[in-house]
């Protein structure tokens, strides 16, 4: 299930995962501390989290889960045990994963 954020959370999320204070995400996006406080509350609740220690403890999890997944794709191809097609699509899945997680951009170049 995909959890929509207003854009106004969607600026604040990156902002917590940098490990800013409350305080100075609020000055960065020009809010009262106390707005700020009610939104993230908001948000946690969207994301089903009740702090932005588990959020972050979360994230830190889905990226071990995606460095997990990269290392056995590279194990494959290290040891020639691969078929192409299969590890294009392994890679591609990956790329998916992190697009989506919002960990990579998908802009093509």
């Amino acid at each position: 299930m995909a959890v929509e954020l207003s854009p106004k959370e969607r600026q604040a999320y990156p902002l917590l995962l940098t490990g800013k204070t409350i305080r100075s995400i609020s000055d960065d996006l020009g809010v009262p501390l106390k707005t700020l406080e009610h939104r993230l509350h908001i948000m946690y609740g969207k994301l089903g989290v009740s702090s932005r220690y588990e959020l972050l403890a979360r994230r830190n999890d889905e990226l071990t889960g995606f460095l997990k997944q990269c290392a056995e794709v590279l194990r494959e191809i290290d040891n020639g045990n691969f078929n192409q097609a299969e590890t294009i699509g392994q890679v591609r899945a990956v790329l998916r994963r992190l697009i989506k997680a919002k960990i990579i951009n998908q802009k093509r170049t």
